[in-house]
């Protein structure tokens, strides 16, 4: 059957129609642009150009709070909150215990001469631990000591929450998937940056002389796992597209890590603040780039509220100097494999069999599924009925206790014999009674 052809008025109708779509498909690509993304229940909006955005809560948890939202901050400034992490240059800072999941932070020092301590610096936080020589990120031993490394692979922080919630990788709408959201603050971003986070079943040997920052010289040697996970940042060409890629250790080397997800990498997505300031968190971060409240190019620190021992007014943090992304876990580890250490690392490039490894530091992780709820027990098992009451032998009055009766051969007991006399009594009682009325 022919179709007619459409008169003028349809023509227009479907005309403004497709116009209509196109302009709200334009819309919101814009608006995935320029506005904070929401995944897991976490807030990945480093990008956005509302500076107070990228680490403060908003609608979703973020990594500080925010007085005018009823969202929660992953991390509170003071010991208010559980664990604490203590004199991280110069604040302390700890865990919110309203956040739903396990989280931790990462303090590193840094190698510019500012934090030395030989200066006469406000806040002391030297570099501890650095691979030197520059081994690889394959290597199976990394060969650790204090020292410097380049501004743009110097790390101060890194931040990390381990959290279950709901994953488009599945059918469901249970809040079951694994998810690691990861972030970091490095002080200059002259260069491209290239940062990897190393997700270990095993923990390496020494493992603990990194994460205490001893400041030793050491071999750290590694029990990689097949599984292993390799979480890797790239930034590039000013940080525009950083790239966001996973890698699984496959007995031999980092591979690109098989997706669970139809090819996708799921939820998951890493932003940075490409071309814009982003306000400093509330605890103190190192900055050693220009910003519109500062434009010295030279380290120093910053905090929310730019008081000391930042500079008056200094609060914001330069472009690219902040990296933050979510992975979900379970677009590339089936459910029973868990980490329990991570690794912070920065290398000089992107190829990671022999770009040279730069700084490092790590903290312990668990990422285990939660155990399965107990089943519930069975409801306690109704008492008997009580039994019905014996009926009292033939001949004894109602109110009375039953007699004893003596097994055959034996004697009865006085009280038995007692009660069987009264009974006899009554008894004899009851029938003369009874005579004595019918003479009458």
């Amino acid at each position: 059957m022919s179709s007619r052809p459409k008169s003028g008025v349809q023509q227009v109708i479907t005309l403004a129609a497709r116009v209509a779509a196109l302009c709200a498909a334009v819309a919101l690509l814009g608006k995935s642009d320029t506005s904070a993304l929401t995944l897991a229940g976490f807030e990945i909006d480093a990008d956005n150009p509302n500076a107070s955005d990228a680490l403060f809560a908003g609608s979703a948890t973020d990594w500080a709070e925010n007085g005018s939202s009823a969202a929660e901050g992953v991390f509170l400034l003071g010991t208010s909150g559980s664990p604490d992490f203590l004199g991280c240059y110069g604040s302390d800072i700890s865990v919110n215990p309203a956040v739903a999941g396990t989280a931790g932070l990462i303090c590193d020092g840094s190698s510019d001469s500012r934090f030395d301590g030989n200066g006469g610096d406000t806040v002391v936080e030297p570099e501890e631990n650095i691979v030197s020589p520059g081994g690889k990120q394959i290597d199976d031993i990394w060969n650790i000591k204090q020292g410097g490394v380049t501004p743009k692979d110097d790390f101060s922080q890194a931040y990390y929450l381990f959290r279950n919630s709901d994953s488009s990788c599945d059918a469901d709408t249970e809040p079951n998937n694994r998810f690691l959201v990861l972030s970091g603050h490095r002080g200059d971003n002259e260069g491209d940056a290239f940062w990897g986070f190393e997700l270990s079943q095993v923990p390496p040997t020494r493992f603990n002389d990194v994460v205490s920052n001893s400041g030793a010289t050491f071999d750290l040697d590694f029990n990689r796992t097949p599984g292993d996970l390799l979480v890797s940042f790239t930034l590039v060409g000013g940080g525009t597209n950083p790239l966001l890629e996973v890698f699984a250790w496959n007995g031999t080397t980092f591979a690109p890590a098989p997706s669970l997800c139809g090819g996708t990498q799921g939820d998951s997505l890493l932003r940075t603040n490409a071309s814009n300031d982003i306000q400093a968190p509330p605890w103190n971060v190192p900055v050693c780039d220009p910003t519109a409240t500062n434009g010295s190019n030279s380290c120093r620190v910053v905090n929310q509220n730019g008081t000391p021992p930042a500079q008056p007014g200094d609060n914001l943090i330069a472009p690219r100097d902040f990296n933050e992304a979510i992975v979900d876990l379970g677009a590339f580890v089936s459910g029973n494999v868990c980490f329990n250490s991570l690794l912070f690392t920065s290398r000089s490039a992107h190829p990671l069999e022999t770009a040279d490894l730069k700084d490092v530091a790590g903290a312990y992780v668990n990422t285990c599924p939660p155990p399965a709820a107990p089943p519930a027990a069975p409801p306690p098992a109704a008492p008997p009925p009580d039994a019905p009451p014996a009926a009292p032998p033939p001949g004894i009055p109602p109110g009375f206790p039953p007699v004893a009766l003596p097994p055959t051969g034996a004697r009865p007991s006085s009280a038995g014999a007692t009660w069987l006399l009264v009974g006899v009594i009554l008894g004899t009682a009851g029938v003369l009674g009874v005579v004595r009325s019918r003479r009458h």
